[in-house]
């Protein structure tokens, strides 16, 4: 609040911050994996939003669909189911 834009208008939010968080859900996405995962691994959501192929707990939330499969720690092609 108080603040001009650039073009000299006051700034003015009274928005209040929703408790909702919009996710991506089906679709093809780059990912990064926490581990090494070949093509047709099932993937199971890891911390920071990465992926991993095993999970204590959870369920499977993709597939890889690149053809060389992911490197650790690299980005690679995720189906999301």
């Amino acid at each position: 609040t108080g603040a001009a834009t650039t073009w000299g208008f006051a700034t003015v939010d009274a928005s209040v911050p929703r408790s909702e968080l919009a996710v991506a859900w089906h679709g093809s996405f780059k990912l990064k994996a926490t581990g090494a995962l070949n093509f047709g691994d099932v993937v199971y959501a890891g911390a920071n939003g990465e992926v991993q192929k095993t999970t204590v707990t959870g369920r499977a939330v993709g597939q890889v669909i690149a053809t060389g499969g992911i490197a650790a720690g690299a980005f690679g092609l995720v189906r999301l189911f």
